[in-house]
């Protein structure tokens, strides 16, 4: 990039934000300036649909488990009949299957908000 095409691009921190990035850049070996363009012009990776899948469908399993462990506690403490907890498992379990087949559909609107708020984000001002 030539000179004159060059801007300055200022904004605040704290003093112990101002530490932090000094020592960060002194710890790369890199100015302060080269340290901060390089962290905010770096890629940023895409969160991976398939890792976000994943771990809701491992908090969906481990919710399904604790509302079985809770199904035992009270057919074991006898406080419901056990057709009654029955049908409480088999509801649970069918809500739990639907939720699962919309999931790859509810992932996909929850990423396109994610984009456009991204999208949104206000650009820094140039030249303060």
């Amino acid at each position: 990039m030539e000179d004159q095409e060059r801007r300055i691009v200022s904004f605040q921190v704290s003093a112990a934000e101002a530490e932090s990035i000094e020592v960060a850049a002194t710890k790369d070996g890199i100015s302060r300036s080269e340290y901060l363009r390089q962290k905010l012009l770096a890629p940023q990776p895409e969160a991976s649909t398939t890792d976000v899948e994943a771990m809701l469908q491992h908090l969906i399993y481990i919710s399904n488990r604790t509302h079985a462990a809770v199904y035992a506690i009270a057919e074991i403490a006898g406080t419901l009949p056990t057709a009654k907890l029955r049908e409480i498992y088999d509801d649970t379990a069918a809500a739990t299957a639907r939720y699962m087949a919309d999931l790859p559909q509810r992932m996909a609107i929850v990423m396109a908000k994610i984009a456009e708020a991204q999208e949104a984000k206000p650009t820094p001002v140039v030249g303060e």
